[in-house]
């Protein structure tokens, strides 16, 4: 046995010894049950041969002691080397689903960061188009105030941002004489959910920090989250072309006097010239049905 032992250990790196000598649960069960079966025959019969000596009992009874001595001992050895090797597997079983967690837990990390960067680069696309929009773009909450102004707000109504943040809008761009319909229209919405002026192009009146009154094509549209509402307002100056429409009705109205004066001129000077020419038409009708005499 122990010059097999010691030529088995040249060996411990290659092959079964490998195996044997490694720190696995199953390398240490197979080391115990291959030391049982080395020992534990010899050490029954060791065990025989002494009760016989001593007369403890017959050679049958010594017989059935090594036997059932033996295999309850390899039971015993069996039943223990399988509870490690179970205990073992638990313990790996739950390494992997802790490793399985884990990786899971880093993929929805790395999704959430995804998730994240995308919502900042779309967020900065959104918020480029925002303060580089050629329109006015105003937004305000359900209480009515103030929650968005982009750089062309501020140069259409002379507000800067930080200054009109947190104010109701109807103190900062709508004229004194539609405050009261403004307030009446927002509250309808917020309990009817309708709005005369929602989801349309309106062209009204608004009003300047300077004071001043002038005309604006808008469209408001209220967008949901959740139990919240924000209304997002779309604005455009048309004075200029408020201007234009009316340089030209002053045209047609003047084109139109002209057109006026002109029918008048006409029958006038039709009457003035109808009026001798009766005379003559007379007078030559006369002198074609009179005869000449000397």
């Amino acid at each position: 046995i122990l010059l097999s032992a010691g030529l088995l250990t040249l060996c411990a790196r290659e092959g079964f010894m490998r195996f044997m000598f490694s720190g696995t649960e199953g390398a240490v069960a197979a080391r115990r049950l291959i030391l049982a079966a080395i020992f534990v025959p010899p050490g029954m019969h060791f065990l025989e041969r002494l009760g016989l000596r001593l007369g403890l009992y017959e050679a049958d009874f010594g017989t059935l002691f090594r036997i059932f001595g033996s295999v309850i001992f390899f039971v015993l050895m069996v039943w223990r080397s399988s509870e490690r090797l179970h205990f073992a597997e638990i313990d790996k079983n739950r390494a992997h689903q802790a490793l399985l967690d884990q990786q899971q837990q880093s993929a929805r990390l790395v999704a959430e960061q995804e998730l994240a960067r995308a919502t900042e680069r779309s967020d900065a696309r959104l918020r480029a188009i925002f303060e580089s929009a050629f329109d006015s773009i105003v937004g305000m909450t359900s209480e009515g105030v103030v929650s968005d102004w982009n750089p062309r707000a501020e140069k259409m109504f002379g507000w800067k941002k930080e200054e009109v943040m947190g104010r109701r809008m109807s103190e900062v761009i709508i004229p004194p004489e539609d405050r009261q319909a403004h307030e009446r229209g927002l509250a309808r919405f917020l309990s009817s959910g309708e709005g005369p002026v929602l989801n349309r192009s309106i062209e009204v009146l608004a009003l300047k920090k300077s004071g001043e009154v002038f005309p604006i094509q808008l469209a408001v549209t209220p967008i949901r989250f959740g139990g919240e509402v924000i209304f997002t307002a779309f604005i455009a100056d048309i004075s200029e072309r408020k201007r234009r429409e009316q340089e030209l009705l002053e045209t047609r109205q003047k084109a139109l006097e002209a057109a006026q004066i002109k029918s008048t001129f006409l029958a006038n000077m039709s009457h003035e010239i109808r009026t001798p020419l009766n005379g003559i038409i007379g007078m030559a009708d006369l002198l074609v049905d009179t005869e000449l005499d000397e």
